[in-house]
């Protein structure tokens, strides 16, 4: 049987398709589709408002919607204060320099 997901329906298309970028993100960042440094409270609570719209499982049927939801209200209070965003990107790997990962340097 075909899920929410699988439907021709554009919007419900684009919000499993949310559903699926919030949940495979491999940081918080990459949640909100920001960069990886220290960004505006401001622009972190617009990104969330906007992607809270279209997961939030009251209008969302994709039945990941409420495990995406909660990692995205997850990333939202981590990302919310400039010292918890310190904090937290102090805990995330480093990340290597393209150079390095293409063997040049």
């Amino acid at each position: 049987t075909d899920g929410p997901c699988t439907t021709v329906n554009h919007s419900l298309s684009s919000r499993c398709t949310v559903t699926t970028q919030v949940l495979s993100a491999r940081n918080y960042f990459g949640i909100f589709d920001i960069p990886r440094r220290r960004v505006e409270p401001s622009i972190v609570r617009r990104a969330y408002k906007a992607l809270a719209l279209l997961i939030h499982p009251d209008k969302n049927r994709d039945s990941k919607a409420q495990a995406a939801f909660k990692r995205l209200t997850a990333a939202h209070e981590c990302l919310s204060t400039p010292a918890s965003q310190a904090a937290y990107l102090l805990s995330l790997p480093k990340e290597k320099k393209r150079n390095d990962e293409w063997g040049a340097g």
